[in-house]
């Protein structure tokens, strides 16, 4: 039977101490970040929304990826350079085709049916690393920018 996890990061889900929540993730000019998405190390991807917050002053386009792995970009929860060039092929590792929205549109990816599965590929047999990671790159960003995000995975019972 499957269960499904979520998690959240919004200031006003944290603020409300909802335990599945963590604060909107923020972003410095110019920079992206690869956010770590605690969801489990295994199941299926079944629903995704990022949105800048609307409590920033200028909304700007964005893209994200999600990944299984952070070997691409290894600085996990820290900013670095747009166009940084990854360490290895990122194709290799993305659970789902880039997604790509512009100002004030948020990204919004829902595959309730049957999900797009993924195992982290970081850990070990005993050594499981419980994550997914997106990768944000907001576009020509001049300011420090605030990002919403819910994801959800379906995971089996077995699994936990």
């Amino acid at each position: 039977m499957p269960r499904v996890y979520t998690r959240i990061f919004s200031n006003e889900a944290y603020q409300l101490r909802l335990p599945s929540s963590k604060p909107a993730v923020a972003i410095g000019a110019g920079m992206m970040r690869l956010v770590a998405l605690k969801v489990g190390s295994e199941g299926r991807l079944t629903d995704l929304t990022v949105k800048q917050d609307e409590a920033d002053g200028t909304q700007v386009a964005f893209s994200v990826e999600v990944l299984k792995s952070r070997v691409p970009f290894p600085l996990v929860d820290t900013d670095f350079a747009v166009g940084t060039p990854p360490v290895d092929t990122i194709s290799l590792y993305r659970v789902i085709p880039p997604q790509t929205a512009p100002a004030t549109f948020p990204v919004e990816f829902n595959e309730q049916t049957v999900g797009y599965a993924y195992k982290n590929m970081d850990g070990s047999y005993t050594n499981n690393q419980q994550f997914l990671y997106l990768l944000l790159t907001p576009t020509g960003a001049g300011v420090t920018t605030n990002w919403k995000i819910s994801v959800s995975v379906e995971r089996s019972i077995a699994e936990i």
